[in-house]
């Protein structure tokens, strides 16, 4: 699925840094205006450096996070248990918007 941002396209998976900071960045469909502007909204978000500092900042706290031979009690492992969970949905949210709005798109074209 490629993604349409005014003239940029960008697929799924592909690194979205490539775009300037300054470029309107808005996805256009002939879909329900409302869910639209959700969707824009969102991509407005992921585009931004402070998303991707987030995000890399999230990673290296998983990371730190996954040594779960620290944890000396079992509420401690699953205290860490919670954090990676949180940490992980974080990090998969922007998939999942895009993977939701590629759903959206197909349903509405039946």
């Amino acid at each position: 699925m490629v993604y349409v941002i005014d003239s940029h396209t960008l697929n799924k998976n592909e690194n979205h840094s490539q775009l300037r900071p300054n470029e309107e960045k808005r996805m256009q469909t002939d879909t329900d205006p409302e869910l639209e502007q959700y969707y824009n909204s969102l991509i407005d978000i992921f585009l931004t450096e402070g998303w991707k500092s987030l995000l890399e900042d999230f990673t290296e706290s998983e990371e730190s996070l996954r040594d779960l031979v620290t944890c000396k009690t079992e509420k401690e492992l699953h205290y860490r248990q919670g954090q990676l969970d949180i940490i992980g949905k974080l990090l998969r949210f922007e998939d999942g918007i895009k993977n939701s709005y590629e759903d959206f798109v197909n349903d509405s074209r039946l």
